[in-house]
């Protein structure tokens, strides 16, 4: 009786989600992604590349990736990537020329957090090739998380975060009360 409720709240969470998100689509795909769509196969890109978005301040929280409408989705001429910034790009591309695997951060917060399935994505992250090591609860504060993303190449957070309207007071929610926010990781290197 209790996955029957589940499923209902998550079929409820599904169509209202589809209600918001379908508008935002279309427009997306009318106003922005069409157009590179259009330059980029003009442009000789062949269907099927990977193309990243740098979104900036309100336009970082639109689904870029899942924008269109009818038979026009984004989906079925290329693959979405996201990047922070266009360094954070030149520096992930450069370290893909080297030929050690790189390694993956994973800050959680699998007790408390009130993410049902944060401990078996846990258990999923560890079983990774690239897996580099996992600061979880009390471990990920906002200090010992920061100076240790300046020792991984990649950091997978299994958490909560808030969207301000400032972008950069945006932030994660680690242990305690305590937040990383965006402002705060664009200060490490």
């Amino acid at each position: 009786l209790e996955r029957i409720s589940d499923l209902d709240d998550a079929q409820n969470l599904s169509d209202t989600i589809s209600r918001f998100l379908q508008p935002v689509s279309k427009e997306l795909w009318t106003e922005v992604v069409r157009k590179v769509v259009v330059t980029l196969a003009g442009s000789g890109v062949p269907r099927g590349s990977r193309i990243w978005w740098c979104p900036t301040s309100f336009l970082t929280s639109l689904p870029f990736h899942a924008a269109g409408y009818s038979k026009n989705w984004l989906i079925n001429y290329y693959v979405s990537s996201y990047t922070p910034t266009l360094s954070a790009l030149i520096s992930a591309r450069q370290a893909d020329c080297e030929p050690s695997s790189p390694r993956i951060l994973v800050v959680a917060q699998t007790t408390k957090s009130g993410l049902k399935q944060a401990a078996a994505e846990l258990q999923e992250m560890q079983k990774l090739d690239s897996y580099g090591g996992c600061l979880d609860e009390e471990e990920a504060t906002p200090a010992l998380v920061a100076r240790h993303l300046q020792l991984y190449d990649w950091a997978h957070f299994i958490c909560h975060g808030t969207a301000a309207d400032d972008p950069f007071d945006s932030h994660l929610h680690l242990y305690g009360e305590s937040r990383l926010t965006l402002n705060d990781i664009t200060k490490l290197h």
